[in-house]
């Protein structure tokens, strides 16, 4: 499905002539879903756990919502990373974003353990 924005239009060239030059760009920033953003999943995952851990204690959320909320909140696609300080365990792929907060709610993590944690995948990530 594709959705046009009047923000997307560009004049494609000067317009210099008898005829109106007009395209409509369509950002395509990879195959492979990434977007062309930046979001701090690590400052989202830190600011979510606490109410999660809670529902999650409280059984106020059924397994598909807590997924459906690690997806939206997680960064679920491992690279880019620094392959030398975050190798892949057990795996192709090193530890995602949303794979550590499920191991976290799974694991019954401290808030101060899952900040521990999100900084040392923060420093492993890093180029």
């Amino acid at each position: 499905m594709v959705f046009f924005s009047p923000a997307t239009f560009h004049g494609a060239g000067t317009n210099q002539g008898n005829t109106d030059r007009i395209a409509n760009l369509i950002q395509i920033s990879s195959a492979f879903g990434r977007t062309m953003e930046t979001i701090n999943n690590e400052k989202m995952i830190a600011a979510t756990y606490p109410v999660m851990m809670e529902r999650v204690a409280a059984g106020t959320l059924t397994a598909r919502q807590v997924q459906d909320a690690i997806a939206a909140i997680g960064d679920g696609y491992s690279f880019p990373t620094n392959l030398d300080s975050d190798p892949p365990v057990g795996g192709n792929a090193p530890e995602t974003g949303q794979q550590l907060m499920a191991r976290a709610l799974a694991s019954n993590w401290s808030v101060e353990q899952l900040n521990g944690e999100l900084l040392a995948y923060a420093l492993r990530r890093e180029a």
